[in-house]
């Protein structure tokens, strides 16, 4: 988990922006939950799918057994089928896992080398987002 700790206030922003998105179904921060179409969006976001059949595949092998996912994921818009931030940081984690699975190497630290490669992606910290994309800072 430490290295989601490095990336964490880059995650919260991500996570706070897709939830602040929908109307929230529970009123407590600590409730929040973003729906799992912005979990979609994200995902394309860091290049973890090319694609939402790619994605579905993720959530078929391993992304099912994060407590209270349900599979199939059909109604992404709505926010109480949706995930809160620990199943969120725990499905980013196991997206890893699948990556470093299908990438072949079987050595110790291909767990290790799959997470590192997820989160070289610069496109994770917002605000170098904005400062790159007009439209994004317009939004944010």
């Amino acid at each position: 988990m430490s290295l989601l700790s490095i990336f964490h206030l880059e995650l919260i922003e991500n996570f706070r922006y897709y939830g602040s998105l929908f109307e929230a179904f529970y009123s407590r921060d600590e409730n929040e939950m973003i729906p799992l179409q912005g979990f979609f969006h994200f995902c394309k976001l860091m290049n973890l799918a090319q694609s939402a059949e790619e994605l579905m595949s993720f959530f078929q092998a391993s992304l099912h057994e994060i407590d209270g996912i349900y599979i199939p994921v059909d109604d992404t818009l709505n926010i109480k089928g949706g995930m809160n931030y620990a199943q969120f940081l725990s499905a980013l984690l196991r997206i890893g896992y699948i990556k470093a699975e299908q990438s072949g190497d079987q050595s110790n630290q291909a767990y290790k080398n799959a997470l590192d490669y997820m989160f070289q992606n610069s496109s994770i910290d917002v605000l170098k987002r904005q400062i790159e994309d007009p439209i994004i800072a317009f939004v944010y």
